[in-house]
């Protein structure tokens, strides 16, 4: 019975073994994954990326074949490598019958061309299909089995995912070249030593950007906290507060107003001045005459135009008049958040620019503004976050926010409070304001910055930090917000840069590509220093460029390729270097560096050129050395007596280059014949060194001629020779203008005397 029965187990773990194994595969494919590896999300066209197919076969794969892989082309690319057995059909890009070397991982690389601009978020899908045999060898029965992945974006180094890929059509070339270079018989480049080495420098800007954009949502987040408005003095003064009335303080605000109100009392005219940040109170008081013996004045405080809030407020209603004149068209919308201790404004909403009475209540809105309270950034963002909710449109959605402070204030919970702003308006805010109040914690910090991250998901998050010496930021804090990466993140210590910076990142928004903090940068070897520059013909004064750790920096403007509106004009910067010695200068290479701002996002830029070396030569010293015009004791002399001939040095530079240079004047005397010429002493005394302030000699003159009575001799330098280090010149050319311009001669007349 046992038998039997063991027996019919063995029958059946036999069927159903084979029962089973028909039913699994003996190995197949897993681990598909597609990816695209790239240098940097910004890539220019005709740049390359990486194109990845990895997948692993399981067991030993001897029941797989006709492995397929396939993949739609992005629009914006096109194939530049292909491994074998891959081709392209229509915009497919397919792998055929990859099913070789089995047993373990394998992958595929494609490089893929960027051919046109644009931006990527979606990469698409890969595909792979194949055949396997279900069961053992002996079985016949065939399936196919498909796999996906979406395809993802990495960055190359470092291997972190990336969420987007731009390929942008533009770039800034950089050429130098040696303007006065000249060449010898060999082919060599140089100059001399007294000319300047004047290097050109030129950015080209290359390519042009031509779309269509979307409409933008723009919501300006604007710090209109207490050290806006403020100065390091405090004083004693009367203010006038919205609602009219007079409170004594001693403040450090600049107020936007003054009121002055002159009152007679028994004949006697008395001045009492108030300030205020109310225009309506301003215009209230406005050449008032109450009586004959009241009357008032009011003004705008001209100490109020070097404020921060000043300069914040000139720069959003130009960002918002360049939004209306650039969204014709377009239904971009903005809103203004005013905020301080709260947001003064949480129930405005965004509106459309392209109507004129928008933009004059965006316009009146952000002309109101004034510093006072504390800094709840997180309030502003949140308040942002609800005006960019409320519009369900299909469009890019930006937030832009300035402070000059660090985040103090924070709200919590969704109460309906009653809560009177400083402008006098009684309005409902949601939830309980808190913090410390006059400086951040780790709470304020921490969750501003978690409400960036958040955003980031959503919209673009554009920080303008105003690090000024009333103010309060922490640059290591802001740094952090920017490595968020949520938009543009700048750190600017003068307001008067704001208009530039909000309309660089209006730019950006709306599709053009700003080249901004651009930096010409320049090793300087050791013998030479800079003398002059020039941008655009336009010469710069020293306080226009810097020279730091042997380092020349030439900051430039920002370089912008609008939209639709062709390619920028090139750039020149014309460098005149001196060297202060001979030799061969290496000028190596020339680097531009700074930010490319393209789709709302920074990205740091960098280019370079070589420029080679050059050599300095000796030639025309007289940049170095000068000499008076030549003294003698006397222009009349008796025959065959001795007159003394002096010269003096007026510019040492050449013995500063080199202490043991040394300078002989060879002086000749010159005549038509008849005359003998005595030295006195066989040695020339002119040589100068770096000690001699000036040189003297004697010469004797006698006439050989009996029947000549007098002659005139002509004392001439005729010829200089040049020691620098080391090495000797003699300089038989243009010796007048070692002379002052002048030639170098005087006459001596020679005269027979008789005794009577």
């Amino acid at each position: 019975m046992k038998k039997r029965i063991l027996a019919l187990v063995l029958v059946l773990a036999i069927v159903l073994g084979i029962g089973w194994s028909r039913m699994t595969k003996a190995s197949g494919v897993q681990d598909f994954s597609a990816k695209i590896l790239t240098q940097s999300e910004l890539i220019r066209i005709g740049q390359e990326v990486e194109l990845q197919f990895n997948y692993k076969i399981n067991g030993q794969g001897n029941n797989i074949s006709n492995i397929c892989i396939t993949y739609p082309i992005p629009a914006n690319f096109e194939v530049s490598t292909l491994p074998d057995r891959w081709n392209i059909v229509g915009n497919t890009l397919k792998g055929n019958d990859l099913n070789f070397n089995p047993n373990g991982s394998i992958s595929f690389s494609v490089k893929l061309k960027s051919k046109s601009i644009g931006k990527l978020e979606n990469f698409g899908i890969a595909t792979l299909t194949y055949n396997y045999n279900k069961g053992n060898d002996k079985t016949k029965d065939v399936t196919s089995e498909t796999l996906t992945d979406q395809v993802k974006l990495f960055n190359r180094v470092s291997n972190a995912p990336l969420s987007s890929l731009i390929i942008d059509p533009t770039n800034i070339n950089i050429e130098a070249n040696i303007k006065n270079r000249r060449t010898d018989e060999n082919g060599n480049g140089y100059i001399y030593l007294d000319e300047p080495l004047e290097v050109e420098y030129k950015l080209t800007p290359q390519g042009e950007i031509n779309v269509d954009r979307n409409p933008v949502d723009i919501v300006l987040v604007v710090d209109t906290s207490g050290s806006m408005q403020m100065t390091n003095t405090y004083r004693d003064i009367y203010e006038i507060d919205f609602d009219g009335y007079v409170k004594r303080k001693n403040t450090n605000h600049i107020y936007k107003y003054i009121v002055e109100k002159y009152y007679r009392y028994y004949g006697i005219w008395e001045k009492y001045t108030y300030y205020t940040d109310s225009k309506a109170i301003k215009e209230y008081y406005y050449n008032r005459v109450e009586n004959s013996n009241l009357y008032y004045k009011s003004y705008d405080n001209q100490q109020y135009i070097n404020t921060k809030m000043y300069k914040t407020i000139l720069a959003a209603k130009n960002l918002i008049n360049k939004m209306s004149d650039e969204s014709k068209g377009k239904d971009d919308k903005v809103a203004i958040v005013d905020f301080d201790t709260r947001v003064n404004n949480p129930n405005d909403s965004l509106l459309s620019i392209n109507s004129e009475e928008n933009k004059q209540i965006l316009l009146n809105r952000v002309d109101r503004m004034f510093g006072n309270g504390g800094t709840n950034i997180y309030e502003g963002l949140l308040i942002a976050e609800k005006h960019l909710d409320a519009d369900s449109r299909d469009v890019e959605k930006h937030i832009i926010v300035l402070t000059d402070g660090m985040p103090t204030f924070y709200v919590n919970g969704n109460t309906i409070n009653d809560y009177k702003t400083k402008y006098g308006e009684n309005i409902k805010v949601f939830g309980d304001y808190l913090g410390p109040g006059n400086k951040p914690d780790e709470i304020t910090k921490s969750i501003t910055k978690n409400k960036v991250s958040e955003l980031k998901s959503k919209y673009k998050v554009h920080f303008v930090a105003l690090n000024t010496e009333v103010g309060d930021i922490d640059v290591n804090f802001f740094n952090q917000i920017k490595q968020i990466e949520a938009g543009i993140s700048e750190i600017i210590d003068n307001a008067d840069n704001l208009q530039s910076l909000f309309n660089e990142i209006y730019k950006s928004i709306t599709k053009s590509t700003v080249y901004t903090n651009i930096k010409l940068e320049q090793n300087l070897p050791s013998k030479l220093q800079v003398e002059e520059v020039y941008v655009n013909g336009i010469k710069l004064d020293n306080t226009q460029y810097s020279i730091e750790n042997g380092k020349l920096n030439i900051n430039l403007d920002s370089i912008v390729f609008e939209n639709k509106k062709g390619t920028p004009s090139p750039v020149t910067i014309n460098v005149k270097y001196k060297s202060n010695d001979t030799g061969v200068i290496n000028l190596n290479e020339a680097i531009i560096s700074g930010q490319k701002l393209v789709e709302g996002s920074s990205y740091n830029y960098t280019n370079s050129c070589q420029i080679g070396s050059i050599e300095i030569r000796s030639r025309d010293f007289y940049n170095y050395v000068n000499f008076n015009k030549i003294e003698i004791n006397r222009n009349l002399i008796p025959n065959n007596t001795y007159v003394t001939v002096k010269v003096d040095i007026t510019n040492r530079q050449l013995f500063n280059m080199d202490s043991n240079a040394r300078v002989e004047l060879i002086l000749t005397p010159i005549t038509d014949g008849d005359v003998e010429t005595t030295k006195d002493g066989q040695q020339n005394n002119f040589l100068f060194n770096a000690s001699a302030e000036s040189r003297s000699d004697r010469f004797k003159f006698r006439i050989t001629d009996d029947n000549v009575k007098d002659k005139e001799v002509t004392l001439r330098i005729t010829a200089i020779k040049v020691t620098y280090k080391g090495v000797e010149y003699n300089i038989t050319q243009d010796i007048y203008k070692y002379f002052g311009n002048t030639t170098p001669s005087i006459p001596v007349m020679v005269k027979k005397f008789t005794l009577r």
